[in-house]
């Protein structure tokens, strides 16, 4: 049975409902019954409706009622820890039924998730030529080509006549796997274009030889690059195959559209990893121990930790700074607005700086786009700056309303000055009393809160417009030394973007208030 025009609400109820009569016929030992279930529904929602329920055995008699050309989709649907849990209950008759199906880049692709004990059962159980085949896959790192091509494929012989062509595909249909396109290959078996099998088979004219209907523009990869290469290759031209060449450009293998696409979810998953300052797990997530995932987070909290030490300071000393030229009024006001410069400064930074690696990584821009990306980035930094400066100060103006400045920084300060008569313990206050510049003066609580909501919205614009120039250019320049953007980590930018945010709030607040204090002395306030 086949979902459409159904939502997530009604697909997930159903599969409850087919998990609850699977798991029933089960019980009962009804095999007539879960065969009818297996075969009447489809592999994505018969899959969803057994990893409910866990149960290993009742995926043995599964396997033994569906179609052979089902078994592939049916396994690799399962997630890859309930693939690994399948792979350990499967009897070997089923699983010598199941490996008969699979192209060996697919059962090299099960080794890689198997402990050793299991690898060797699977060699042991699979077919002479697919030994032969995993060789050749396994002499290859994992982060190359030649891991993930398959090398049971189907090419022509240029010489070959259109009508042989046919023949031959028809004869080799069920060893080998054919897709849209076939590489056309000459005597040194070097690939000399390819020609698409539907094209072959409408063909009027048959007495021609493939050679001559050949398409001399063809995609073609060493099997020692690294995947991203392939994937640049595939995002970048319409084809659906990629002839794999060994070292004498002989066509060794094939990687399709559709074996790439896992290998880009895996590389997505590694950027991300990356830009959150996290190494990339050897296994995953769920087969990892608790030491290897704390291994893989840890390196970059430390470092960070220690980084931070730069803020601290820059706090520290503004504050000491703060007390000695406005009597502590600067922390008072400052210091409850810290949070809010730091996070608009990491996140506007990060924002910025994750949708340039994404350009990069689809190539959409490259080094040399620097001065427009700048430019736009410019643009954009002023307005986002612009609307969220004039948010905030109508927020804090609301804020210093309803929750006056309080008064016991002020009085720490004082306290420090043995003045700490002339300022009264209340707390919260509608005028401040200070000794300021020699002189005991009271000011306006609410015209300080003005002074307040101004500095922190000045110094968000110019955070905010920082931030994200940041965000251009430290991808840019990770593209430049290290090739991948996303080596520069999220932790490493807010990191960054902390520091200098929290040096321009306080070098302008301490500042400006102090100018403003002086300035309302001056005019008798």
């Amino acid at each position: 049975m086949l979902f459409r025009n159904k939502n997530n609400l009604e697909y997930d109820r159903y599969s409850d409902r087919l998990s609850t009569r699977l798991s029933k016929a089960f019980e009962l030992k009804n095999y007539a019954s879960i065969k009818e279930h297996a075969r009447a529904h489809s592999i994505p929602t018969l899959v969803k409706a057994l990893e409910k329920l866990s149960n290993y055995e009742l995926v043995n008699i599964i396997f033994l009622t569906l179609n052979e050309e089902r078994l592939e989709d049916f396994f690799f649907s399962f997630s890859e820890s309930n693939r690994l849990s399948i792979l350990n209950s499967i009897r070997p008759a089923l699983l010598s039924k199941l490996l008969a199906q699979l192209q060996p880049d697919k059962v090299a692709e099960i080794l890689s998730i198997v402990d050793s004990n299991l690898s060797k059962k699977i060699i042991y159980l699979s077919s002479p030529q697919q030994r032969k085949e995993l060789n050749i896959i396994s002499s290859f790192s994992h982060s190359q080509v030649g891991s993930i091509m398959n090398t049971s494929i189907l090419t022509l012989p240029e010489n070959f006549k259109i009508s042989q062509a046919l023949s031959y595909i028809k004869k080799k249909r069920n060893k080998v796997e054919i897709g849209e396109e076939l590489f056309v290959v000459n005597l040194k078996q070097e690939v000399v274009g390819l020609v698409n099998v539907q094209n072959l088979f409408f063909s009027t004219q048959n007495s021609l030889s493939v050679g001559e209907i050949v398409d001399k523009d063809y995609l073609s990869i060493s099997a020692n690059e690294q995947i991203g290469e392939a994937i640049d290759l595939f995002q970048k031209y319409p084809f659906t195959s990629l002839a794999v060449l060994n070292e004498r450009s002989q066509i060794l293998g094939v990687v399709t559209s559709k074996d790439i696409l896992p290998e880009i979810v895996d590389e997505s998953v590694e950027d991300v990893y990356r830009f959150y300052g996290i190494v990339n797990l050897q296994h995953s997530y769920i087969k990892s121990t608790a030491w290897e995932v704390v291994r893989s987070r840890l390196f970059w909290l430390i470092v960070l930790l220690f980084a931070t030490t730069l803020t601290t300071l820059i706090i520290d000393k503004f504050e000491a700074l703060g007390k000695d030229l406005t009597t502590g009024l600067s922390s008072a006001m400052l210091v409850p607005l810290i949070p809010l410069i730091t996070d608009m400064c990491g996140n506007s930074g990060s924002q910025t700086a994750t949708s340039i690696i994404q350009s990069f990584a689809s190539n959409e821009i490259s080094a040399k786009d620097l001065w427009s990306v700048t430019k736009k980035e410019l643009k954009v930094s002023v307005m986002v700056g612009g609307i969220v400066s004039v948010i905030n100060f109508l927020r804090l103006l609301a804020y210093f309303a309803i929750f006056p400045i309080s008064t016991k920084n002020i009085n720490s300060a004082t306290q420090a000055n043995s003045l700490t008569s002339v300022v009264p313990l209340s707390g919260q206050l509608r005028s401040l009393p200070l000794f300021f510049n020699g002189q005991q003066k009271t000011y306006n609580a609410k015209e300080m809160g003005y002074v307040g909501a101004g500095v922190s919205s000045l110094a968000l614009f110019i955070v905010i417009i920082l931030s994200k120039l940041m965000g251009v250019f430290i991808p840019f320049i990770a593209h430049k030394f290290f090739k991948d953007p996303a080596s520069m980590t999220t932790p490493a930018l807010t990191t960054i973007l902390d520091a200098v945010g929290t040096l321009i709030f306080f070098a302008l607040g301490v500042g400006i208030i102090y100018g403003s204090l002086n300035f309302l002395q001056s005019n008798g306030h």
